[in-house]
């Protein structure tokens, strides 16, 4: 994972960051260099269990924690991305609101 060198408080609640990346970490962004969200692995406290269901639970899925539940029953578009490190595996889920 990458970490943050250095970093500079703007005008209008903006800081500029200089981060590190391996080029593997910046190539699994595909380009995509605008709207970066930077997250922290120490600030994932929450613990979950991953659910089975099925013949021989087959089927896997891990639950939206009720905290985390918009309170709108009609959301519809669930966005995800799967960040696998050697050590961890990391699932970011976006619910548009």
């Amino acid at each position: 994972m990458g970490s943050i060198l250095d970093s500079r408080i703007l005008k209008k609640d903006k800081v500029i960051c200089k981060i590190s990346l391996t080029k593997n970490e910046l190539q699994s962004l595909k380009g995509h260099l605008k709207k970066v969200h930077i997250f922290a692995r120490n600030l994932c406290t929450k613990e979950e269990c991953i659910k089975t269901r099925g013949n021989k639970n087959t089927t896997k899925y891990l639950p939206i924690p009720l905290t985390l539940k918009p309170k709108r029953k009609n959301y519809k578009r669930l966005t995800y991305q799967k960040i696998e490190t050697p050590k961890e595996i990391f699932y970011i889920y976006g619910l548009k609101s």
